[in-house]
């Protein structure tokens, strides 16, 4: 998946959401994870996953919430 440096992915720089998928690849993702990366409150975190699995960059797997295959692929570019 290629983005632009000045792309908006959930509201936030398309970079830093790529940084967060790199940091989550293999792994789930925490609202803790999403406000330690984004620098952002739980309720902004919240918003940010919601808007992620809309865009089918995060999936829910069972009890957790892990990059889908699209959001790997933004991880690896």
């Amino acid at each position: 998946m290629r983005i632009e440096s000045k792309q908006i992915i959930a509201g936030f720089p398309a970079l830093q959401i790529r940084r967060l998928m790199r940091e989550t690849v293999g792994r789930s993702i925490s609202l803790r994870r999403v406000r330690e990366v984004l620098q952002c409150s739980e309720s902004t975190a919240a918003s940010v996953l919601v808007d992620l699995q809309r865009e089918g960059l995060v999936a829910q797997v069972g009890d957790h919430i892990e990059p889908s295959i699209k959001g790997s692929d933004l991880a690896q570019i």
